[in-house]
């Protein structure tokens, strides 16, 4: 015996049956989900919808053994295992705890470069420094990046810890490394690595891994498109709760051979987003324009920026072809080849991309941020000209020399 009823819900045709059982006489409940948001127009979805496309039937205890039981019902029943086991869930692996919250960062934290590099520390703690990195979310950026702020520490942050409206995680942690990410973004969730030296800001939550040998394991499958599908069943909202991170199912590859090949893609995804991070002033270990650095033989700017160009694209496609290789071995491991592709758009790697013009700037590359024109490029080396005028750097010397 079976029961209808029909219920369009945020551009979801949603059929729900109940079905009775003829031996027990108790009710197993089903429900046909018809997924219908991906079509542009009224008329498309009416038609899919006569069609008999897109169907999902799902038990009401799929839902149940998802944490939080989000209406989740395009999951393939093989991750829905992968839910059962809680021990596998991230939470288990990390300490991941919040962090903190200052309520007037106008006042405790500010601009590395706002400050005395003289007064700052960015090894640790250490008893006559007053401003210490800290983590605190930032744009679309994967691997390593995104090093802006410091936070006012001084006396083991004292003066912070005596501002009543502020709090202070809980953390065992601090100043260990680790990966962090952007917990409020319209888009995905993007994860990097950190030395040493950090604390983190509630809009920049890090975690730590208790076993620092899979470490790296675990921050590819977090880059991966396996988790970016896990984290929108999760939470589809644009603010990724501690929760949700915690509840992260893990799998990492049996194999030994497997885990090294991982853990060498992701190294030199790290590597080169730290190269191109350092490549610019916004980083404190900056140390001379890539103009000088790309120089080589060169005897005019042209060729050096054609030099620089060639080193970033080159730089560019080695990340692209590690993180579709890295989607590809998980993709294995969760059994998701029926429903991911392991490849990357352009515009989703995090890395400098050079063009001449913004002419030339193809359209599989809008969107993305780290994009440079031949003109940005002179700009910049204009800037390290300037900051060699004052005295903030120097062609004799690498790095800062006066930033007081």
């Amino acid at each position: 015996l079976g029961a209808h009823a029909f219920e369009e819900i945020g551009g979801e045709v949603v059929q729900t049956t109940v079905f009775v059982t003829t031996n027990t006489n108790v009710p197993e409940y089903k429900t046909t989900y018809v997924r219908l948001v991906d079509f542009k127009s009224q008329f498309d979805k009416e038609e899919a919808f006569l069609l008999g496309e897109n169907r999902y039937v799902i038990k009401k205890e799929g839902f149940q053994k998802i944490p939080n039981c989000p209406v989740a019902y395009w999951v393939d029943n093989k991750l829905i295992r992968i839910f059962s086991d809680p021990d596998n869930r991230l939470g288990s692996m990390v300490e991941l705890v919040e962090g903190i919250h200052s309520r007037n960062n106008d006042y405790f934290l500010k601009y590395w470069y706002e400050v005395s590099v003289g007064k700052t520390s960015f090894e640790g703690l250490v008893t006559s420094k007053k401003w210490y990195p800290i983590n605190k979310g930032g744009p679309l950026r994967k691997w390593y990046g995104n090093n802006e702020y410091v936070v006012n520490w001084e006396n083991n942050g004292k003066e912070l810890k005596s501002f009543k409206k502020a709090t202070i995680g809980n953390c065992n942690n601090y100043f260990n490394p680790g990966i962090t990410y952007t917990s409020v973004t319209t888009l995905y969730n993007t994860f990097r690595f950190f030395p040493k030296g950090f604390l983190y800001d509630v809009s920049g939550p890090s975690m730590y891994l208790h076993d620092k040998s899979i470490e790296l394991n675990i921050l590819a499958l977090l880059n991966s498109v396996v988790c970016r599908y896990i984290v929108s069943m999760l939470n589809p909202t644009m603010a990724i709760q501690i929760g949700d991170v915690k509840n992260i199912p893990i799998l990492l590859p049996q194999e030994e051979v497997i885990r090294r090949k991982i853990d060498g893609l992701t190294s030199v995804c790290i590597k080169n987003s730290i190269i191109d991070w350092d490549s610019f002033e916004i980083s404190w270990d900056f140390k001379k324009h890539p103009l000088l650095t790309h120089k080589k033989e060169a005897n005019t700017i042209e060729e050096a920026f054609n030099n620089w160009s060639i080193f970033a694209e080159n730089q560019f496609n080695q990340l692209k072809a590690n993180e579709e290789e890295l989607n590809r071995i998980f993709i294995d491991i969760y059994g998701l080849q029926d429903e991911l592709n392991p490849d990357v758009d352009d515009k989703d790697v995090t890395i400098t991309r050079i063009y001449n013009s913004k002419e030339e700037i193809p359209e599989s590359m809008k969107g993305n941020n780290y994009v440079l024109t031949r003109e940005d490029v002179i700009k910049s080396f204009i800037s390290y000209a300037v900051g060699c005028m004052f005295g903030r750097y120097s062609l004799d010397e690498e790095g800062l020399i006066f930033a007081g």
